[in-house]
């Protein structure tokens, strides 16, 4: 127990000394990296596990937290970051053309099932 204690002290001590900006970059790294997860395209998850609506939120939030860092922080910090954000949003779009694709070939093969049987019938 005391143990724990030290390390939320340590921990707190820290975080006491960091600018809040840094915390908006470690919690845009977070994010960053939930969106990939969430798109299925990072981790043991590969495309599995796939929630556009959790990656979405992901991304927005991203996206949300550069605008304020942009108006506080040099560009410098901030380019590369929004470099992120568009190969997240990349990401996003492929794997929703992806998705859309896999559907389509679907209702195709469906369809030439469906054809075939008559066929068959017939």
């Amino acid at each position: 127990m005391q143990q724990e204690e030290e390390k939320k002290e340590t921990f707190e001590e820290k975080i006491r000394g960091l600018p809040v900006s840094d915390h908006l970059f470690l919690m845009m790294h977070s994010l960053s990296d939930l969106a990939l997860l969430r798109l299925g395209i990072v981790g043991d998850t590969q495309g599995k596990a796939i929630n556009l609506q959790e990656a979405q939120l992901a991304i927005d939030a991203y996206k949300s937290l550069l605008e304020v860092v942009e108006r506080v922080c040099s560009r410098e910090e901030t380019v590369p970051r929004r470099h992120v954000l568009a190969q997240l949003q990349l990401a996003y779009a492929a794997v929703v053309e992806k998705q859309a694709g896999e559907r389509t070939e679907e209702k195709e093969n469906a369809s030439e099932d469906k054809a075939d049987n008559t066929e068959t019938k017939g």
